[in-house]
């Protein structure tokens, strides 16, 4: 019986649109996207960023060194949150419900530039200050110092709980973070579309 869930958090329950994040950048550069995905894609910026080898404003500098452009922190921070669309309130209202019967964790690849612009999200939303305050542990990429798909992601989650796979739900957006949790007999769920979560506990179980 699963007793423990586990959530990513972009694709599930944030919305996203990465697309938006490379066209604020070329809009306040006068530049090509193609060309700005290119450059981030190549320096492996995001993954370093998301691992914590570099700091907040490492990655500011490294950003405007890709992008040729003097930008201010506060135009990269929010071209950085670009992506950041909307928290549906049925996602929240499904959490608060679930905190009653399982032990909520959550585990996403992010940096700390983005849990602060999902926070502004956040609170603009519910009025609610801090994603966190949903989950019994929330674990992130860049204080772990490893991203998803490394299966000791999952591995660490599970320890540090003391969590059985077989009593352990996943829902993650990407099918590559769902192939890793399911080595490890993790129950997971392919949210490849806006309604699979909620209609997941929509049905009996």
């Amino acid at each position: 019986m699963i007793q423990n869930i586990i959530f990513d958090l972009g694709g599930v329950i944030i919305n996203l649109d990465t697309d938006l994040t490379y066209s604020k950048l070329v809009s306040y550069c006068n530049g090509n996207v193609d060309v700005a995905k290119s450059r981030i894609f190549n320096s492996k910026i995001t993954e370093r960023y998301e691992l914590g080898e570099i700091t907040d404003d490492q990655f500011r500098d490294e950003m405007r060194e890709i992008l040729n452009h003097n930008l201010s922190d506060e135009d990269l921070d929010n071209a950085w949150n670009a992506m950041l669309l909307d928290i549906p309130h049925q996602r929240l209202s499904l959490l608060e419900k679930l905190k009653d019967d399982y032990s909520l964790y959550l585990m996403s690849n992010t940096s700390p530039i983005h849990i602060d612009g999902v926070n502004e999200v956040l609170k603009r939303t519910a009025d609610i200050n801090d994603i966190s305050s949903f989950f019994d542990r929330t674990y992130y990429s860049f204080t772990m110092k490893k991203r998803k798909p490394n299966p000791e992601v999952f591995q660490q989650i599970l320890e540090e709980n003391d969590l059985e796979p077989s009593e352990t739900l996943y829902f993650d957006d990407l099918k590559q973070n769902i192939n890793s949790a399911q080595q490890l007999g993790i129950n997971a769920i392919h949210v490849d579309g806006p309604e699979v979560l909620i209609n997941y506990f929509n049905h009996d179980r």
